[in-house]
C-alpha cells in the first residue's frame, strides 16, 4: 500500500512538473507573450517611431563614390499596453535586402536618477537575410537570450515634429557615445 502510494504521489508530482514546463512553450520553442515583461507605456513614448536614411545609390562626384551604398530604414512601435515591435530594412546595392520584424513585449521603468528606461522582450519574428525567403527569427536572438535595453530615454519636440531619443544598451551593458533619436510618425 505503501509503495503504491509512493508511486501515485510521485507520477503526480511528475505530471505537474511537466504540465508546468510545457504550459510555457508554444510551438517552435517561442515564448509567449505572457512569458514576457510587460508594463504600460506612458502617453509620451507610445506610438509609432521610425528613422531612415535613404541612399543615393548611383550618386558619384568628379570620379568618386560619395553616396550611400543603401536605404536603411528603423522602426520602434510602443503601444500603451506593453505590445511593441521592431522593424528594420536595409537595401543595398552590394548585399540585397535584409528585414526583420520582431513581435515584442515592453516594459517601462522610471530609474531612481529620474531617467526612464524601456526593455523590449522580442518573443518572436520574422527575417529575411539577403534577398531571401522569409524565414522565422532564431530562438537565440528572442528572449531570454536577447533584450534591449533602451535607457535615457526622452520625448522632445522640435520645429513641430515630435521625437524620442534613447541609447540601447549593448550586450555588455554598455552605452554608446551618442543616442538614437526617432521621429513620431
Amino acid at each position: 500500500m505503501k509503495q503504491t502510494f509512493k508511486r501515485i504521489q510521485f507520477f503526480a508530482l511528475t505530471a505537474l512538473l511537466l504540465t508546468t514546463l510545457l504550459a510555457g512553450c508554444s510551438k517552435d520553442g517561442v515564448n509567449k507573450p505572457g512569458n514576457t515583461p510587460q508594463t504600460t507605456i506612458p502617453t509620451p513614448f507610445a506610438g509609432n517611431w521610425s528613422t531612415n536614411s535613404i541612399g543615393l545609390i548611383s550618386y558619384w562626384d568628379q570620379g568618386s563614390y560619395v553616396g550611400s551604398d543603401g536605404d536603411i530604414i528603423f522602426t520602434v512601435t510602443l503601444n500603451s499596453n506593453g505590445s511593441a515591435a521592431f522593424y528594420g530594412y536595409y537595401s543595398g546595392v552590394y548585399s540585397g535586402t535584409f528585414f526583420y520584424r520582431y513581435a515584442c513585449t515592453a516594459a517601462y521603468q522610471e530609474e531612481n536618477d529620474g531617467t526612464v528606461t524601456i526593455t523590449v522582450y522580442p518573443y518572436g519574428g520574422e527575417q529575411m537575410i539577403a534577398s531571401g525567403p522569409k524565414q522565422p527569427i532564431g530562438s537565440n536572438s528572442l528572449y531570454p537570450n536577447r533584450v534591449f535595453v533602451l535607457t535615457h530615454c526622452t520625448v522632445y519636440t522640435e520645429n513641430g515634429k515630435t521625437y524620442i531619443s534613447y541609447y540601447e544598451l549593448d550586450e555588455n551593458g554598455q552605452m554608446p557615445d551618442e543616442p538614437t533619436v526617432l521621429e513620431k510618425l
